[in-house]
């Protein structure tokens, strides 16, 4: 059964100049966690906890995740929303927390769901915790992460893949203290921070870097890592995936190198049962229909349909016109020829 915490932090938007709007929303948040009890404070007073970030767009990334990741740790998983919906959280020690959604007026990212990632910040809200793992939801695991709990200091996924000449992390794996002084930081830096990507990785990027530590390849191999990249690590050893650009619920291609990686698409298919997997097909179907729609309706509009037939005489008068044109100038040539002869 899915628990959400429901917070009372005020507005359901937020953008990151109202810092202190921001640090308020932080403490309601950190309250209702404590006073939330349950499995995940009851034998800790502060545990250590993943955290992910998580809306209907990425349900199935979000089933994917929490299966994989219980099938190597039992620790605590927050899960942030920005508003509910209904999904059935099939583990336990799992909590869903309502949170305000983040935006930055002053960017314009090129991908749509770049528009919402700021609203992982609320995970530097969560001082409740020793140590907080955040994994993005389109994440596959393979092998145990619990280790990063035992480490100190920031540490992230390398970024490997975009604008892979700047020294940089990614901002789909990062472990780290969730303490008042990161948490502000990064509050009181946000309105005024250059974003390479119009979203949170540039932004962290831009407040955080160089200071960060770079984790190994294997912790997160980037889906094009392994295109684009070189041997530098040992494919047996990856301990999670992380499906950047185009994720394995997608029916369609988002660049051409997509195909030359369907294993990895395949990869998280098989953690699937047969009911998602009958599900995952009626939701491509019914995305397909969408996509699809306007060539249907051009075919059934009475009006659009003498378009084409008229395109279509437009287009057979054309050839009538140059084929005559073609036999008219053979046959003066015929009889150029002929004259010629005569004379």
């Amino acid at each position: 059964m899915t628990k959400w915490i429901a917070t009372d932090h005020g507005p359901a938007a937020l953008t990151v100049s109202e810092t202190a709007r921001l640090k308020q929303a932080a403490e309601m948040l950190s309250k209702a966690l404590a006073e939330s009890g349950g499995l995940v404070f009851s034998v800790d007073p502060r545990p250590n906890a993943y955290v992910t970030l998580a809306s209907p767009d990425y349900e199935w990334g979000l089933r994917v995740l929490l299966r994989t990741l219980r099938r190597v740790s039992q620790v605590p998983v927050i899960v942030l929303a920005a508003r509910r919906w209904s999904f059935d959280c099939e583990h336990e020690n799992v909590i869903f927390l309502e949170v305000p959604a983040l935006s930055n007026t002053a960017y314009k990212p090129e991908r749509h769901e770049f528009g919402v990632t700021l609203t992982k910040l609320w995970a530097f809200a969560l001082t409740n915790f020793r140590r907080v793992t955040f994994i993005d939801a389109d994440s596959l695991i393979l092998r145990p992460l619990d280790d990063l709990f035992d480490r100190t200091g920031f540490w992230a996924a390398a970024d490997y893949v975009l604008d892979s000449h700047r020294q940089g992390f990614n901002s789909g794996l990062m472990s780290f203290e969730p303490m008042l002084e990161l948490r502000d930081r990064i509050y009181e830096g946000a309105a005024g921070a250059k974003s390479f990507d119009q979203a949170d990785q540039g932004l962290l990027n831009g407040l955080l870097w160089p200071e960060v530590h770079i984790l190994p390849a294997e912790y997160s191999l980037l889906r094009h890592f392994g295109f684009f990249g070189s041997g530098e690590f040992k494919r047996d050893q990856v301990r999670s995936i992380h499906y950047i650009n185009k994720k394995p619920w997608e029916l369609w291609y988002r660049e051409s190198v997509d195909v030359a990686l369907a294993e990895l698409d395949d990869l998280w298919t098989k953690e699937l049962s047969h009911e998602e997997l009958l599900a995952l097909v009626s939701f491509w179907r019914r995305r397909q229909s969408i996509a699809e729609r306007a060539r249907f309706e051009a075919r059934t509009d009475p009006g659009a349909v003498r378009r084409e037939q008229r395109r279509k005489q437009r287009h057979r008068r054309r050839w009538v016109y140059v084929i005559a044109g073609i036999l008219v100038a053979g046959l003066f040539l015929l009889i150029g020829v002929y004259w010629g002869r005569l004379h």
